[in-house]
């Protein structure tokens, strides 16, 4: 019986709102995201991008930077409209 060959995929995941790019070793690609999620177990949005250009990858990082960064924002800013809220009821 031969001994399984390790590939190395480079695989993407968000952990904690955070991307994360590294290189994994798998036997195949299951086997290498199985180990991301195991390290990782709150991690999401698992992405292959072995065979893919570093220019859509870097595209794909930078959508999803600025998507967190507005997501944050709107969050702040819903934060300010709740603080807001009882001051006003209270004035009535």
């Amino acid at each position: 019986m031969s001994a399984n060959q390790l590939h190395k995929f480079r695989i993407s995941y968000k952990l904690n709102g955070a991307i994360h790019l590294n290189w994994v070793e798998g036997i195949n690609l299951r086997h290498a995201k199985e180990k991301i999620e195991f390290n990782n177990p709150e991690a999401t949005d698992l992405m292959d991008w072995t065979y893919e250009k570093d220019a859509e990858m870097k595209h794909f990082m930078r959508k999803s930077k600025l998507a967190v960064e507005k997501f944050t924002e709107h969050l702040k800013r819903m934060k300010e409209v709740d603080e807001l809220q009882p001051l006003s009821a209270a004035s009535q």
